[in-house]
C-alpha cells in the first residue's frame, strides 16, 4: 500500500510555506461550510449574524472550536505527514524535554506581564490623522466587539462549560498556534533567510496580525517574539506551548475578575516603570538560565 507520508519533503521551504497557506485556508473554509450548513438546516442560525451568534452562546463555541481546530490542528497534522519525512522534526522538536525545564515558559510568562501591559498602554497611544479619524473609530468598534465575544466565550455556570472554556480558548490556541507559526511558519522562514532572528520577527508579526485585533498588535507582537526565541533556545516546542498555554489561562482568569470596561481602561492607564524595568531584568536572566540549563543537557 502506497504511503504519502514525506511524498513531498523535497518541496522548497517557500513551496512548504505555501502549501501551509493553502490546507490552513482549505481546511478553514470547508469547516465553515459544513457549520454553516448544518446551523442554518437544522438550527435556523445564520452563522454570518453576531447579534445570533450572541444569543446561541453554545453554537459560538462549537464554532470556535471547530475553527481554530481546522485552521490549526488539521493543518499541523496534514503538514508533518507530507512534507516531512519525520514529524518529530516538526513536532515537538527533535531535543528531548528535561520536564523540570518546563517550569521555566510558566514563570516567563507572569514575569513578563507588566512589559505586555506596557505595550498594550503604548498600543492605544497610536492614533490616526484627524482625516483618517473613520479608520480609528472602525477599529475602536471593532476591538468592542471583540471583546464583548470574549466575555460571551468565557462565562460559564458549570465545571463542565468551564473546561470547554480551557479546551477553546487555552489548549487549541496554545498547541494549534505554536504548532503552525513556531513549528512550521519560524523554522521554515529560518531556511529561508538563513537568519533566525528575522525568522523570529516576520513568524511574531504574522502571528499577531492573524488575531486580527488592532489594539493588541503590540503586545502580541511581544508575546511572539518570546515564544520564538523559547523555540531557538530549547529547539522543542513544547516550550513555547507551556509559555503559550499559560499567557491564554491567565488571560481566562483576569476576565472572570475584571469587567469589560475595567480591560479597556488598565490597556488605556500610564504603566508602573519600574515594574517593566524589573520585569524585563527578571525575563533576561530567566532565559539566561535555561540556555545554560540546555547546554548543560547537551541540546
Amino acid at each position: 500500500m502506497h504511503s504519502y507520508q514525506g511524498k513531498y519533503t523535497h518541496l522548497s521551504p517557500i513551496l512548504k510555506l505555501l502549501s501551509l497557506a493553502a490546507l490552513m485556508i482549505g481546511f478553514s473554509i470547508l469547516s465553515l461550510i459544513l457549520f454553516g450548513v448544518i446551523s442554518f438546516a437544522f438550527c435556523d442560525i445564520e452563522l454570518n449574524s453576531i447579534e445570533t451568534l450572541k444569543s446561541n452562546v453554545t453554537w459560538l463555541k462549537t464554532l470556535q472550536i471547530i475553527q481554530s481546530t481546522a485552521l490549526f490542528i488539521l493543518p499541523g497534522f496534514a503538514s508533518c505527514y507530507l512534507l516531512y519525512q519525520s514529524k518529530k522534526e516538526i513536532f515537538p522538536g527533535n531535543t528531548k524535554v528535561n520536564y523540570k525545564l518546563l517550569v521555566f515558559p510558566i514563570i516567563i510568562m507572569v514575569c513578563i506581564q507588566p512589559i505586555i501591559s506596557w505595550f498594550g498602554w503604548l498600543n492605544h497611544q497610536i492614533s490616526f490623522p484627524q482625516a483618517w479619524q473613520f479608520i480609528n473609530d472602525w477599529i475602536i468598534a471593532k476591538e468592542t466587539e471583540a471583546q464583548e465575544m470574549t466575555f460571551l466565550l468565557i462565562e460559564h455556570h458549570s465545571l463542565t462549560e468551564l473546561m470547554v472554556n480551557v479546551l477553546m480558548m487555552v489548549i487549541i490556541p496554545a498547541v494549534g498556534e505554536e504548532w503552525i507559526f513556531r513549528g512550521l511558519i519560524q523554522r521554515n522562514l529560518a531556511k529561508i533567510f538563513n537568519n533566525r532572528h528575522i525568522a523570529i520577527l516576520i513568524t511574531a508579526f504574522l502571528f499577531s496580525a492573524m488575531h486580527f485585533q488592532f489594539m493588541g498588535f503590540l503586545p502580541r507582537f511581544l508575546l511572539g517574539i518570546v515564544l520564538g526565541y523559547l523555540l531557538i533556545i530549547t529547539n522543542n516546542l513544547w516550550f513555547p506551548i507551556a509559555a503559550h498555554f499559560t499567557n491564554n489561562l491567565m488571560a481566562i482568569i483576569a476576565y472572570q475578575y475584571y469587567s469589560m470596561d475595567d480591560v479597556l481602561n488598565e490597556t488605556q492607564s500610564a504603566p508602573d516603570y519600574y515594574l517593566v524595568i524589573l520585569s524585563l531584568c527578571a525575563i533576561l536572566i530567566l532565559f539566561k538560565i535555561l540556555l545554560k540549563s540546555q547546554l548543560k543537557d547537551g541540546n
